[in-house]
């Protein structure tokens, strides 16, 4: 499976329904619209909206900052965190200051907590305790596309995640907000923070095998979507992982900037640059004898 954090929750504003909640990054918006849609016309799973799990740092929300209007039907997280001021607040210093950020897990009870839900039930956040960093295959094509970072080494590419983080992050909000979170999995690693519910998931429930055709990885867009995402942008601004021109750049002014190839370069240039001097020096010499 890709990266798909969905939680379910009953809020009045629905009148009762049960509203599934699918969550996405700035980065992966334009991919993770594209994929869950499909998912939903395809019957595979049921999404009713999906939030952008930012922290409005313009830098790394420039992407949904871009095409906002272009997702009108796209919640923005950070505008329902803004309600959570003290905890919004602690989040932004850790990650400013001590480069550590909660995991989208928290980032989804954080925001169950800014809709005024006062119980959240949890499920599926293992504290990093398990040996697969993530619950998805990282080496899937597509999501090597869009984020070619996945491939390193695991636990490299989430090292600003840290399980006593996202335990103060729970604390915090337990504090200040006065909700109390259960674990709904008896064999948790987070049950050592927090208490397991009266009714926990049941043991005789069984998993049903997907269908041999359904989809096990992020989709990308056909090119003609991005022509039209990117139209009238600056083109520094334009978001397109199919496009390797951009890298391939990228890759270069890495190479020339590192001190070991100028070092080289420049041995290289070192015996015409000696030629040059010797003829200078003749030149000026004989310059010098013809004047005098």
């Amino acid at each position: 499976m890709f990266r798909c954090n969905q939680f379910y929750f009953e809020d009045k504003c629905y009148l009762g329904k049960k509203v599934k909640f699918a969550f996405t990054i700035p980065a992966f918006l334009f991919e993770h619209y594209y994929t869950y849609r499909t998912l939903t016309y395809m019957e595979e799973y049921e999404i009713d909206d999906i939030v952008v799990s930012n922290l409005d740092f313009t830098h790394i929300d420039l992407l949904y900052l871009q095409h906002s209007l272009m997702y009108d039907d796209v919640i923005c997280g950070s505008r329902q965190l803004f309600k959570l001021k003290d905890f919004y607040t602690f989040v932004r210093y850790n990650h400013l200051y001590h480069d550590r950020l909660i995991t989208s897990g928290i980032y989804v009870c954080a925001f169950a907590v800014a809709l005024g839900y006062k119980e959240v039930y949890i499920a599926g956040i293992d504290l990093y305790s398990a040996k697969e960093t993530y619950a998805f295959d990282t080496m899937q094509k597509n999501l090597l596309t869009i984020a070619p970072y996945f491939s390193a080494i695991p636990g490299e590419c989430n090292a600003s995640h840290t399980k006593e983080l996202d335990i103060e992050a729970l604390y915090f909000l337990e504090k200040h907000y006065g909700v109390k979170f259960y674990s709904i999995c008896p064999n948790s690693p987070i049950n050592e923070y927090i208490p397991l519910a009266p009714k926990q998931n049941n043991a005789n429930f069984q998993i049903e095998e997907r269908k041999k055709n359904s989809i096990k990885d992020m989709l990308i867009p056909p090119i003609a979507a991005y022509e039209k995402l990117n139209h009238g942008i600056d083109l520094k601004l334009q978001h397109n992982p199919l496009d390797y021109t951009k890298e391939i750049r990228r890759y270069k002014q890495t190479l020339r900037d590192n001190s070991i190839y100028k070092l080289y370069k420049d041995i290289i240039k070192l015996p015409k640059a000696i030629y040059h001097y010797i003829k200078g020096c003749r030149l000026s010499k004989r310059l010098k004898e013809d004047i005098g």
